[in-house]
């Protein structure tokens, strides 16, 4: 899909010139375009916000939810890939947005901007053209007035939701003509031949690939959708739509893994639909223990313990996902032949391979050479210990670590990446600081309310 390509073109330009200022090589443009999917998931946080508060969600719920999608998701490790799917999430959310606004406020402009940005979804991730059905069933259904619409207004509105993706569907089609001599012709290899039960076993219950694995907090989803639907029932069965249609049509895919990735890629887009559901069980009331961050208070009741618990549960796994590269596991494992067993199965359906727990012995290689010197060996991937091959898994590992470190950048990356974390300490700061703020204007509007009754009730 075009437009992860199209939109780096900026950050490789700035990043061509920031190297003809400085003197620095090429690579300066590389590493600008390689934060490109770090931005999408930062805005795709903020528009994740804006959609939880758009559908009624307290700011502390919003902000809970925020935090649950950006670090306990795959929207964490997908951050630091080029990949579309973290482009097709942000645009799905965007389009999410304004169809709620539209619903709110019943402006045909709201409506024309969700289209344009399911439009940009589709170019960002073509199955997303599949999703139209169940935003065009929302768009029927839901009224924004008191009245039912008529079949007329109705029509207006599918048709102004539908245009920007006509034009985009066109758009895509002289693109493939113009790369591929054909414009049905997308660049991938259009077989949808895998049996729908392999496929929905390995995107649900694989040890490779599966969801409640690589993101235990979706287990939450069915819990919550049971109280979302009573107070958000069009948006529900949106969710779920769109969910359910995105699991059918790439559990049916021949590579529906998305191998080379961590867990199940082509999922990523939905996975917000998964989580907002999960503001239902925030809002609920209790009267049980609090506890207080930047002085606002939060609810600990059973159902919030056990969000808690898959909170953290999510966050350390995709953690083990961004230490180390996903390629270098996938090479690490194939590098010793394993006979009678395919790489895709050997990686997707048998659980000593599962990339989850191979990331965890290369971690633990690699932390354990780092302090030890040789003495230490990876037998799960080296059965022989031969030191030659010690050595090249250490040396293939070691980049990360002194990436991370800052030993293998330019100065001006090395500046970059430091002001990006001083930035971010001083956005925290300031964030603190206006939820405390705003926590104590709340208390004293409600205090003088109080007062002000108490007063007319004298009177």
């Amino acid at each position: 899909p075009p437009l992860p390509s199209i939109s780096a073109v900026p950050l490789y330009a700035i990043g061509r010139l920031s190297a003809r200022i400085t003197g620095s090589g090429d690579t300066t443009g590389v590493f600008f375009v390689s934060v490109f999917n770090q931005l999408t998931t930062a805005a795709a946080c903020a528009v994740f916000f804006l959609v939880a508060a758009a559908l009624g969600f307290t700011l502390r719920t919003a902000l809970v939810l925020t935090v649950f999608f950006g670090a306990g998701t795959l929207a964490l490790p997908y951050s630091r890939t080029f990949f579309g799917e973290p482009s097709a999430s942000l645009m799905l959310l965007a389009s999410i947005l304004f169809i709620i606004r539209f619903r709110q406020v019943g402006s045909n402009l709201m409506l024309l901007a969700a289209g344009c940005f399911l439009a940009l979804a589709v170019v960002s991730h073509y199955t997303s053209v599949l999703l139209f059905v169940p935003f065009a069933m929302y768009v029927w259904f839901i009224s924004p007035h008191k009245k039912s619409d008529g079949a007329g207004q109705k029509i207006l509105r599918l048709a102004t939701l539908a245009l920007p993706c006509a034009i985009v569907f066109v758009l895509i089609l002289f693109y493939n003509y113009a790369r591929f001599g054909s414009p049905l012709q997308t660049g991938y290899e259009e077989r949808f031949n895998t049996p729908l039960f392999v496929g929905l076993h390995g995107l649900l219950f694989s040890p490779g690939k599966s969801i409640f694995i690589y993101c235990p907090l979706v287990l939450a989803f069915f819990p919550a959708t049971a109280a979302f639907r009573k107070s958000h029932s069009a948006e529900s069965k949106l969710f779920t739509a769109c969910a359910v249609i995105y699991l059918l049509i790439h559990a049916k895919w021949n590579l529906w893994g998305g191998d080379l990735s961590w867990g199940p890629r082509y999922l990523v887009p939905v996975v917000p639909m998964l989580i907002l559901p999960l503001g239902a069980l925030l809002d609920a009331k209790s009267r049980t223990p609090r506890f207080i961050i930047c002085n606002l208070q939060f609810a600990l009741h059973t159902p919030h313990y056990w969000l808690i618990f898959l909170f953290l549960l999510s966050f350390s796994v995709q953690i083990i996902g961004i230490s180390i590269d996903f390629k270098q596991y996938y090479d690490a494992t194939y590098m010793t032949e394993r006979p009678s067993l395919e790489k895709n199965d050997l990686t997707n359906f048998h659980p000593q391979y599962a990339p989850v727990a191979g990331h965890v012995r290369l971690m633990s290689f690699l932390l354990c050479r780092t302090v030890n010197g040789e003495k230490c060996s990876a037998p799960f991937f080296n059965p022989q210990n031969d030191p030659v091959i010690n050595d090249f898994l250490f040396n293939k590992l070691t980049p990360d670590l002194r990436i991370f470190l800052l030993q293998e950048k330019t100065q001006v990356e090395r500046f970059l990446i430091r002001a990006s974390y001083v930035v971010a300490l001083l956005f925290f700061i300031w964030t603190a600081f206006t939820l405390n703020r705003f926590n104590y204007e709340t208390k004293a509007i409600a205090a003088s309310n109080q007062k002000w009754k108490m007063v007319n009730g004298k009177r």
